[in-house]
């Protein structure tokens, strides 16, 4: 099935400009990467807007790439490749066995 992306709601530039400030306070504190898992910063960072964190979900951004990584629930990911302004492969889906799991969740993939 493909899924084609949606109108964003900036242009690509607006995305990484705002991506360009993180990455720059990144620098000023010597983190080389950053996990992102608060859903409006999420929002902010990548276009995506759909309702889902109430499961584990993050946004990686390295310092070294110029688009992050989102990492999110299986069942989720078909509206991130939609909404959101980067390469499909830069959005990775964990599997619907770690929801609900007694032992593992969303965030051991994350991690």
């Amino acid at each position: 099935m493909t899924i084609s992306k949606a109108p964003p709601a900036f242009p690509r530039d607006e995305y990484l400009r705002r991506l360009t400030l993180v990455k720059s306070e990144m620098a000023r504190r010597d983190v080389e990467a950053l996990v992102v898992s608060d859903q409006h910063n999420i929002t902010y960072l990548t276009g995506y807007t759909a309702r889902s964190a109430y499961v584990p979900q993050a946004l990686v951004v390295l310092a070294t790439e110029e688009e992050p990584v989102f990492i999110l629930r299986r069942m989720d990911a078909p509206a991130a490749m939609h909404q959101c302004f980067m390469e499909r492969d830069k959005i990775i889906a964990y599997p619907e066995e770690l929801i609900a799991h007694p032992d593992k969740d969303g965030y051991d993939a994350i991690i």
